[in-house]
């Protein structure tokens, strides 16, 4: 190409030695062809200076294309731990590298498998750091899981705990909660590992609702405990009764005595919770 151009340019400047021996006026064709000739020598030098240049640039490519495909051997690794978070991007841009690391056209094109492997490349590293970005991400999710599932259990346990005894002054709210937290909680469990997402907000709103059933059932036992006579008797037997206990041993015990005839005094007397005088053990006709 560069030979044509300098043909080229050769016939302009005899065109324009001819123009420039013709009478005065009639010389205007000299200017066209110089300029045309001008023209074709700078394309053959280009021409000439690519050539030059294509020679530095297969050289750099025969030597940097065996640290580029290192690289892309490197970066695939990096991506067969990555496969679970990466979808079809990860897919796509693994594919492309594989056929570049695979390519045979290093010694007949260099330049081409140079190219192809620093393309692939890019697009690998693109697909890894999204991959990455979106393990992180569900590595801090499910680390955010674990502690709402913690806090949810403590909350809960705390809850179950107070109402179970203080069961004779909790209201039934109380319990409804609980109820509703624990389902939350056990919900977010068996969601754990499948929708950690989904999981997250369950064991949000377990602990919520744990915190708030302790909270309702602490206020109803307050108010109970606000209704009870200010008396003499022992604080044991209030707490037998905000426990449940002592209304349960009543029941009991009047059930036990209907039908072993009765024990004296037709049930609880005050300090024997069902026993004789100063024992804390259980009549014959109930139990605990």
């Amino acid at each position: 190409m560069a030979t044509e151009r300098i043909t080229f340019a050769e016939n302009n400047i005899d065109s324009a030695h001819a123009a420039l021996a013709q009478p005065v006026g009639q010389q205007g064709a000299a200017v066209a062809a110089i300029r045309a000739a001008e023209g074709a020598i700078g394309q053959a030098k280009t021409l000439l200076d690519a050539v030059d240049q294509a020679a530095t640039n297969i050289q750099q490519a025969r030597d940097g294309l065996p640290a580029a495909l290192d690289e892309l051997r490197a970066d695939l690794t990096s991506a067969a731990g990555l496969t679970e978070f990466g979808g079809p991007d990860l897919t796509a841009a693994v594919t492309s590298a594989t056929a570049a690391l695979n390519a045979t056209n290093a010694d007949s094109d260099p330049l081409g498998a140079f190219h192809d492997a620093v393309t692939a490349d890019a697009e690998l590293d693109r697909a890894i750091a999204a991959a990455s970005d979106r393990k992180l991400a569900v590595e801090d999710l499910r680390r955010r899981l674990d502690r709402t599932l913690t806090d949810a259990t403590t909350r809960i346990d705390a809850a179950s705990s107070f109402i179970t005894t203080r069961r004779g002054g909790v209201d039934a709210e109380s319990r409804t909660r609980l109820s509703e937290a624990q389902r939350h909680l056990d919900e977010a469990r068996s969601l754990a590992e499948s929708d950690p997402a989904r999981a997250l907000v369950s064991a949000q709103t377990a602990a919520d609702l744990g915190g708030r059933a302790l909270q309702q059932a602490q206020a109803s036992v307050r108010a109970w405990e606000s209704r009870q006579p200010m008396t003499g008797g022992g604080g044991s037997q209030t707490g037998a009764v905000l426990g449940g206990i002592l209304l349960n041993e009543v029941l009991r015990g009047a059930m036990g005595g209907s039908r072993g005839g009765g024990s004296r005094g037709g049930g609880y007397r005050p300090g024997s919770y069902g026993g004789s005088s100063g024992s804390r053990r259980v009549s014959r006709g109930g139990r605990f």
